[in-house]
């Protein structure tokens, strides 16, 4: 029961999300079908509450430069892209399971972008769903493969491939966002 706790807290927590929450619990020897379902729900749910919070957050914490120089760096990386693709590529950013790609930086960019809560909520949403996909396989594929390390394994690997794109496109000063 506590190692489900652990689970959902994960799942709703920012950066982490479904992403380290799926691997965590098949490790736990929950199911694979029941940690996509458990985890990609309650990640859903955070984002009604977060578009609420946004309404009077973000216009208190605009009054800190850290804050205006994350959404303008928001504004002028991802909103073209979101202007030119539309909802399309809201899913898919937040359809790749790495750090900081989640339902939460979705619903912000959303928000920041004046995009319409339903729709962004639907692509939002889908993107989680398609998330959790990728997750629960390749967890359930690196889990069964190395019984033992599996979910160290998986944890070294989402954290390379992250740390791959930070320098490449430091380097390249390509955005990838």
């Amino acid at each position: 029961m506590f190692d489900l706790l652990k689970v959902a807290l994960l799942s709703v927590a920012p950066i982490s999300e479904l992403r380290l929450a799926i691997p965590l619990g098949i490790k736990y020897g929950y199911s694979a079908i029941e940690m996509f379902l458990f985890c990609t729900s309650l990640n859903i749910l955070v984002i009604p509450p977060l578009f609420f919070l946004l309404d009077t957050a973000l216009k208190w914490a605009m009054r800190f430069s850290f804050v205006r120089l994350y959404v303008d760096r928001v504004m002028k990386k991802i909103g073209p892209y979101v202007e030119k693709y539309g909802l399309l590529y809201l899913t898919l950013y937040v359809a790749i399971p790495l750090p900081f790609s989640g339902a939460y930086t979705g619903t912000i960019i959303a928000y920041v972008l004046g995009v319409r809560k339903k729709p962004a909520f639907l692509a939002i949403s889908l993107g989680v769903v398609i998330a959790g996909i990728l997750v629960t396989f390749f967890s359930k594929i690196i889990i069964e493969h190395f019984k033992t390390f599996g979910f160290v394994v998986f944890i070294a690997l989402m954290l390379l491939i992250g740390m791959a794109l930070f320098f490449w496109r430091r380097e390249s000063g390509v955005s990838i966002s």
